[in-house]
């Protein structure tokens, strides 16, 4: 994978927010019962967030402004900014397709949920990703769910294809602490942490998101680290767009 689909990658599986303001989050509202464990999830009809990412892999560091939006269930929108406010790269995330335009290369990327399943051997569905990209716990579907802890912390564990996604939430504020995916058949992981929660309303959010990854290809160990600030959010919003439109001139990779 090339750098710019490295980015992507990580975007897709990185989870955070933060809040426009700093508040405390003891007396947020109440839990509720999802499946098997007692968690507070984001409801929300779209979102808009600002902040900056900065990424690491084989020895190469980037710093970068992000911004992402989403319209629940429909679309999630990120544009890569690294300086100047020029942008380098704008990924689209659909229930069906995933495209990314990398205006430094002048190429664009384009497939389908289906393929890129086959691809990393994953089954992660569009709901997830929008879970996952909001600190939202992913409930198990069909009973797919075992409740592995419930104290000091609730864990629970799930099949998706054929990696396992572990799910770790705080039983004093009942939001997602920590996530991992794992492959059984192989070294390879990919583990979020959440820290430094705020509200946006009445519901806390994680301000602060580490992502690594670990894989190990022809018997060398590789690894991947996003972290993530994000300075501001705004949730249902009037007049959010999300354009998207690539260039005649651009080759597809």
């Amino acid at each position: 994978m090339n750098k710019s689909f490295h980015i992507l990658y990580a975007i897709c599986l990185v989870v955070w927010f933060s809040a426009c303001k700093r508040n405390n989050i003891s007396g947020s509202s109440a839990p509720e019962k999802i499946n098997k464990v007692n968690v507070i999830n984001l409801d929300y009809n779209n979102l808009s967030a600002k902040g900056r990412m900065q990424f690491e892999n084989d020895g190469e560091k980037i710093n970068t402004g992000i911004t992402i939006r989403m319209q629940k269930d429909s679309i999630i929108w990120i544009s890569v900014v690294p300086a100047l406010g020029i942008e380098v790269a704008r990924v689209r995330i659909t229930p069906d397709s995933v495209a990314m335009i990398n205006r430094l290369e002048k190429t664009y990327f384009a497939d389908n949920v289906a393929s890129l399943k086959t691809r990393f051997n994953v089954d992660l569905t569009f709901k997830m990703v929008q879970a996952l990209l909001i600190g939202n716990y992913v409930p198990g579907e069909n009973g797919n769910e075992k409740l592995i802890d419930k104290d000091p912390i609730q864990h629970t564990r799930q099949n998706l294809g054929a990696a396992i996604l572990d799910q770790f939430i705080s039983t004093e504020s009942f939001k997602l602490k920590k996530l991992q995916i794992s492959d059984p058949e192989s070294p390879n992981t990919i583990t979020v942490d959440y820290s430094d929660f705020e509200n946006v309303g009445d519901k806390p959010l994680a301000k602060s998101t580490l992502v690594v990854a670990n894989t190990v290809k022809e018997n060398q160990a590789k690894k991947m680290v996003a972290s993530i600030n994000y300075n501001k959010v705004e949730v249902n919003s009037a007049n959010l767009t999300f354009p998207f439109a690539i260039p005649e001139d651009y080759r597809r990779k």
